[in-house]
């Protein structure tokens, strides 16, 4: 049975997310991420149920969904990711 990855999880987790919109997000660290891009914040809250997978140090995705209906769940097995920059 695969386990719900929180927000709080995201939060202290995380160093990076990607969103279902394909933009990539960084964490502040105070429960904000930055578009790396735009330079937009926001908070947690409202961009947890936007994101696709998520990265923490080492470049590891450590929990991912398919679409916006499902849960975001730990993966089983943490993965590489392709191109990882530091």
């Amino acid at each position: 049975m695969l386990r719900i990855c929180s927000k709080k999880a995201i939060r202290s987790k995380a160093l990076t997310i990607r969103l279902f919109d394909g933009s990539t997000w960084a964490n502040l660290g105070n429960g904000q991420f930055i578009n790396q891009e735009t330079k937009k914040e926001l908070p947690d809250y409202k961009i947890y149920p936007q994101i696709k997978t998520a990265v923490s140090s080492g470049g590891l995705i450590f929990a991912k969904r398919r679409n916006t209906k499902q849960n975001l769940q730990y993966v089983e097995r943490p993965m590489k990711v392709k191109a990882w920059q530091v």
